[in-house]
């Protein structure tokens, strides 16, 4: 009787032992706490679309934009003397966004007005065609007009030619006018700054004749609510290049000069 006793109270102990054993490691087993589901992957923010579509003589042509914001982001640079690509440039000068700038000619030489940081790097030139100056003032302020700025300047670029002046579509008369690729920089009544791409989707580096440009223009203002005081014809064709957050448009020449947004 007595070794049936002490089997029964050995075998009672030995489950004991195991039921607390069991109940201790499940409620001290590890939780997720707050600071641990905080890791989890936060959601991307949308980017707001920058693409519209224009039409010239029943053909559709994409405008991709860059709206500067901030001016104190914009900066203006030279590449005749290293001619890095503008890839190479992007990291170079840590640019969200890129646009080439103007012209040059085969002695790697800007035509016309070029400022850089406030410095001037190349003088006005006197042309028909290079018509336009785009500039901002060191007191930040941004326009674009047919003469050469006389004030104390951040930056300054000369090309051409004048797309819209005024508000007002400008006409253009051009000789041995070509189907390119073209880019443009636009002021607003509120002085705000965008710069476009003009480009057949399927064939990126073809788009319009320069001389619908100011047609062209019209439509995206009417797409985009975005009102148009001054445009400028910057360099296009091979020797263009674009990036902003939806659209990357490369050169096949090396391009004179950079606007970079940062």
């Amino acid at each position: 009787m007595k070794k049936i006793l002490f089997i029964l109270v050995f075998f009672s102990a030995v489950l004991f032992i195991r039921l607390y054993s069991n109940f201790v490691t499940k409620t001290t087993s590890p939780l997720k706490t707050p600071e641990s589901s905080s890791t989890a992957t936060p959601t991307p923010t949308p980017i707001l679309k920058q693409t519209t579509e224009v039409m010239m003589a029943g053909k559709n042509y994409q405008v991709s934009w860059i709206k500067v914001s901030d001016l104190n982001r914009l900066s203006l640079y030279s590449n005749l003397a290293e001619k890095k690509t503008t890839e190479g440039l992007k990291k170079t000068y840590s640019c969200q966004n890129l646009i080439n700038a103007g012209f040059y000619d085969k002695s790697d030489h800007h035509l016309g007005l070029f400022v850089s940081g406030g410095k001037i790097i190349n003088s006005e030139l006197i042309s028909s065609l290079f018509n336009g100056f785009f500039f901002i003032t060191t007191d930040g302020i941004a326009d674009i007009a047919n003469s050469a700025p006389r004030k104390s300047l951040h930056l300054a670029l000369q090309s051409g030619p004048l797309l819209w002046n005024g508000g007002n579509p400008q006409v253009l008369l051009i000789k041995n006018d070509e189907l390119a690729r073209r880019m443009v920089v636009l002021t607003t009544p509120k002085k705000e700054v965008y710069f476009l791409a003009i480009y057949d989707q399927d064939s990126p580096l073809q788009g319009p004749y320069l001389e619908d440009l100011p047609n062209l223009l019209l439509q995206f203002q009417k797409n985009t609510s975005v009102s148009i005081t001054s445009a400028l014809n910057l360099d296009g064709g091979g020797a263009s290049a674009f990036s902003n957050q939806e659209v990357t448009l490369l050169e096949v020449t090396s391009v004179g000069s950079i606007f970079c947004l940062k």
